[in-house]
């Protein structure tokens, strides 16, 4: 088991003072604490994006290593702050309760869950719009320290947590046309959707097929592409499209050296997508 290791993951950015803060707090409390920045560049509000990225990642880590996750559109409300401890790889996540712990606990099962209630573990003075400073990074730190979980507060069914709002999942028509949407784009434009493997072996897709990409709202189409299915990105010339499947299994859209999602428009998370083989 990994011990005193934290991830941070926000929507802070690096401007500002907010994640020093939340690593001073972490430091106070537990001076021989290793803090790793996973990624403070989630967009702003965007628990699905740090719900994908959770889930993209976390099995690469270590037994034991805690994820402080604060992406908190709703701090100062009522909702609730976490503390679960997964089944697979017994690791800790710390976050507030609004979704962003549900593609994890789908995917390592969860073993304790609890809220965190005792003021114990808090700073003693807590602000209304910065939980994570306040409650979640000390949280964090304790756990760290080896506070054992079932201190923090009272155990809570899985079952309560607030489920992640997600468009439908994908699925494919009779005619072999596959309907998904767009979760999100990368860093170089690519352009990631729900498209599992599943789906274009069962629509008969198969690599090197020219693929037909529709981006749709309804009955409106809103941009067609054809683009091949391709292994890797150089398998065609620089500034071309392709599909493929990425490191996490996800269909992906794509321009070798350039932004797949500036030349669809810069179309957003959610967008329905209609993918077919061409004859």
């Amino acid at each position: 088991m990994v011990m005193g290791k934290i991830g941070l993951i926000t929507d802070f950015g690096t401007r500002a003072g907010y994640v020093a803060s939340l690593k001073g707090v972490i430091l106070s409390i537990h001076s021989d604490c290793t803090i790793v920045d996973l990624s403070h560049d989630i967009s702003p509000q965007n628990i699905v994006e740090a719900a994908l990225f959770l889930d993209n990642c976390t099995l690469y880590f270590p037994e034991g290593f805690i994820f402080l996750t604060v992406v908190d559109p709703g701090v100062g409300t009522s909702r609730k702050m976490l503390c679960m401890e997964t089944k697979q790889k017994r690791q800790v996540f710390i976050a507030p309760d609004n979704g962003v712990l549900s593609l994890v606990a789908q995917s390592q099962g969860v073993a304790k869950l609890v809220t965190l209630e005792n003021k114990k573990y808090w700073r003693e003075t807590t602000s209304w719009t910065f939980h994570g400073r306040d409650i979640m990074a000390p949280v964090a730190a304790h756990v760290a320290a080896g506070t054992p979980i079932e201190k923090i507060g009272p155990t809570i069914d899985p079952g309560q947590m607030i489920k992640l709002s997600l468009p439908r999942e994908s699925y494919v028509h009779d005619d072999g046309t596959i309907a998904g949407y767009i979760l999100y784009a990368d860093q170089f434009g690519n352009v990631i959707t729900n498209v599992l493997e599943e789906e274009l072996s069962k629509a008969g897709i198969t690599l090197n097929d020219t693929l037909g990409i529709t981006l749709v709202s309804g009955k409106k189409v809103l941009k067609a592409i054809s683009a091949p299915f391709k292994k890797f990105y150089a398998e065609v010339k620089a500034g071309e499209f392709l599909c493929l499947l990425n490191s996490e299994n996800r269909f992906e859209i794509a321009i070798n050296c350039g932004s797949a999602m500036s030349n669809l428009g810069n179309t957003g998370q959610g967008q329905e997508i209609l993918v077919k083989k061409r004859g």
